[in-house]
């Protein structure tokens, strides 16, 4: 599985370049599937290959090169998730093999098509385990199908460590602050029999404001759920300074659990937080409808979202709304389907609000708060 950040979302967003490909695919794991997906990619860059000789586009082949050494290459096969997305212009390639049953889909234009990756960012995921003991602490990312064990660099890995690590520091500002050069003498060694329980949280809590200092820069704003024993979790909320770090956490010592096991405790959590959130945002439009401050219609909705007004906007996960949008006029003009310089406005409506931080729930038809094509929730 590849992690897709929220940051590379909103690169993904953001770049506007001709012959723009996005293209996804389901794939598999382990079984007779996984002899098919080779094929699957063949037949979905075929269509592409059609598009782009529709579009008039020249040096077809070399263009689409970069994707077709992935089928001549067998390694990349073994280490497949439960879908593909390929994204590819004449500047960027990307291929994120990520756990969400994509339906086959392959477009063709000035930007990439982004609705599918929406599960990713919403009611699955992702979310962050910060798993904590005196002896160990580990960072994982977790969806609602994977877990990863991520790398922790640049702080200490336990307690031991960190005060090692402290005390040398103190050791070295004496020398400097005193001229006494390092290794010229002896400091009076100390020797607790009975350690104070304040000095002792006094160490946790430097230690973990460090951890903190360290680690919330590679959140990207997703949640945070802390798993460990019972009496560090009011320590770890008082040096932290992340503002997503969930309430409720897993009690428990983490150390000897394998990722999965962390998985299964943590996801018992974060399921229903998820979903608390999407019925939030429900009850939020359903509260406003009527004020001004909803949209149920692609051609309310993304005017609004072009400006930043969406803050919550619910989409239909396999529908698509072909036409254009002139941003100076403020115009949305229906295509009726898929041809040459129409694109989905409903996810053109679902980039304009991630690029201005909103938050996009991917859901089926029938579960479109209000029943419209689509339901925004407006800031102002």
């Amino acid at each position: 599985m590849d992690l897709l950040s929220t940051d590379e979302l909103r690169e993904l967003v953001e770049i506007r370049k001709p012959q723009s490909l996005s293209l996804f695919m389901p794939t598999h794991k382990t079984g007779s599937g996984m002899m098919q997906d080779p094929i699957r990619l063949k037949n979905l860059l075929k269509k592409a290959e059609n598009q782009l000789r529709e579009q008039g586009v020249r040096h077809i082949d070399d263009f689409l090169e970069p994707l077709q050494a992935k089928l001549r290459n067998p390694n990349f096969w073994q280490y497949m998730s439960e879908g593909l997305a390929v994204f590819h212009s004449s500047e960027i390639t990307r291929f994120y093999r990520l756990p969400v049953v994509f339906n086959e889909f392959v477009t063709l234009n000035e930007r990439f098509h982004i609705k599918p990756l929406m599960p990713v960012f919403s009611s699955n995921g992702p979310f962050f385990i910060l798993a904590l003991s005196q002896g160990k602490v580990r960072l994982l990312r977790g969806t609602r199908d994977t877990i990863t064990e991520l790398e922790l660099r640049e702080v200490p890995l336990s307690l031991e460590e960190f005060l090692k690590l402290d005390e040398y520091e103190k050791s070295q500002q004496f020398h400097t602050e005193t001229g006494t050069a390092v290794g010229g003498g002896t400091r009076p060694a100390m020797f607790h029999g009975h350690e104070d329980v304040n000095e002792r949280k006094e160490q946790i809590m430097r230690w973990f404001r460090e951890i903190d200092h360290v680690v919330t820069p590679t959140l990207n704003g997703d949640p945070l759920l802390l798993y460990g024993v019972e009496y560090l979790h009011p320590l770890y909320k008082r040096a932290n300074n992340y503002t997503a770090l969930l309430d409720q956490g897993v009690k428990g010592n983490p150390d000897n659990l394998k990722p999965k096991e962390i998985h299964e405790k943590s996801w018992s959590v974060m399921e229903p937080w998820f979903d608390r959130e999407k019925e939030k945002d429900t009850v939020r439009f359903h509260e406003l409808a009527g004020t001004g401050k909803t949209a149920s219609s692609v051609d309310d909705a993304l005017p609004a979202a072009a400006h930043g007004r969406v803050d919550v906007l619910f989409v239909p996960f396999n529908s698509h709304y072909w036409g254009s949008y002139d941003p100076e006029l403020t115009r949305v003009e229906q295509a009726g389907h898929q041809e040459n310089g129409a694109e989905d406005l409903m996810d053109l409506t679902a980039a304009y609000t991630v690029v201005n931080s909103g938050k996009v729930y991917a859901v089926d038809q029938e579960a479109i708060p209000g029943g419209g094509e689509v339901a925004g929730v407006f800031r102002y």
